[in-house]
């Protein structure tokens, strides 16, 4: 992430969106991608009552909504959308809590280094095992 050029975005993940959004318009499907705040957008689960309302106006011009975002993520735009007749297409499965080492590096620069994945819960884990 570049703290002064994009704060608090990830250019990963934006450059992610546009590319499947291009696959999608591709196909003949029309999208927008709903915006936020940032911390917004990274805890969907606690959006307040405005946001939710903003979402299911901006659903009403479409089919389906696709989420990228945990199990909860998904929960929060169904219960948003259900009113809407919106299907909700899961766009991410959520495989655990990312553990990682905060690096900043100048001009401005954050890196996660040493990465990894801690499962949610054992029982996750043994289901995904017995499945």
């Amino acid at each position: 992430m570049q703290l002064f050029r994009s704060f608090l975005t990830s250019a990963p993940f934006e450059e992610y969106l546009r590319e499947l959004q291009s696959r999608l318009r591709e196909k003949g499907v029309n999208t927008k991608v709903f915006k936020s705040i940032p911390y917004h957008q990274w805890f969907m689960c606690m959006w307040t009552s405005g946001k939710r309302k903003k979402l299911q106006k901006c659903a009403e011009q479409y089919d389906a909504v696709i989420v990228l975002g945990c199990e909860s993520a998904t929960e929060t735009v169904r219960d948003v959308v259900k009113s809407n007749d919106c299907k909700v297409i899961e766009g991410m499965e959520t495989a655990g809590i990312m553990n990682a080492q905060l690096r900043f590096h100048l001009p401005g620069n954050v890196s996660f280094e040493n990465c990894k994945i801690v499962p949610i819960s054992q029982q996750k884990e043994e289901e995904r095992m017995s499945g």
